[in-house]
């Protein structure tokens, strides 16, 4: 750890030298990159990786049942409007930034970027085949709870213990096809699933 005289010194030339100002500014925004990078690929899946310079963190004053959104780089005007108007809250409108992933900051966490991210990398999957990916991917059990969780109320089942069962077996046959039932390859290994199965 540096001193309070080291610390002193670097504050004076950072000061002093823009251009060492611009230069530390950048190394700091790159090992946020990587940072982010560590904690979201994981969780998308092997060869899927999120672009940090797509990511954007929504701003709102309301605590909103969204979590994020993910705009399309070439968006159909019917979409955007369909979107504008979806993403429209109490006369609160978001971002439709082309080619962006949005996520909301009580929903800032590594598995809701993966999810949005998921949807950019694969943009043939259905909302259902990112939410089973979600589960796929999931390295800890809190992680798997919250997929879970989130592939009960988009399947709109009340019953926990049947969306787990219908969640496992479409696992299953995932990991024995290596493909989704839209026909889209998953590939890697999953993981925390598997120890319940």
């Amino acid at each position: 750890m540096a001193s309070q005289d080291d610390m002193a010194m670097m504050v004076k030339i950072l000061r002093e030298k823009p251009e060492a100002a611009a230069a530390y500014r950048k190394i700091n925004e790159q090992m946020g990159d990587i940072e982010f990078q560590a904690d979201v690929n994981p969780l998308m899946g092997p060869g899927m990786s999120a672009d940090p310079s797509k990511a954007n963190m929504i701003q709102s004053n309301r605590m909103l049942n969204l979590q994020g959104y993910y705009v399309p780089e070439k968006s159909s005007e019917k979409l955007k409007k369909m979107r504008r108007e979806r993403y429209q809250f109490r006369g609160e409108k978001f971002p439709m930034e082309p080619d962006s992933v949005n996520v909301f900051p009580h929903a800032a966490r590594p598995q809701t970027w993966a999810h949005e991210f998921n949807h950019r990398e694969r943009p043939l999957n259905s909302e259902k085949d990112t939410r089973i990916l979600d589960a796929m991917f999931a390295v800890t059990k809190d992680q798997y709870a919250e997929a879970l969780d989130m592939y009960q109320q988009y399947i709109r089942e009340p019953d926990i213990n049947v969306a787990q069962k219908e969640l496992i077996n479409t696992l299953r046959r995932w990991d024995r096809v290596g493909q989704s039932d839209e026909g889209e390859y998953t590939e890697g290994e999953p993981r925390f699933w598997k120890r319940l199965d």
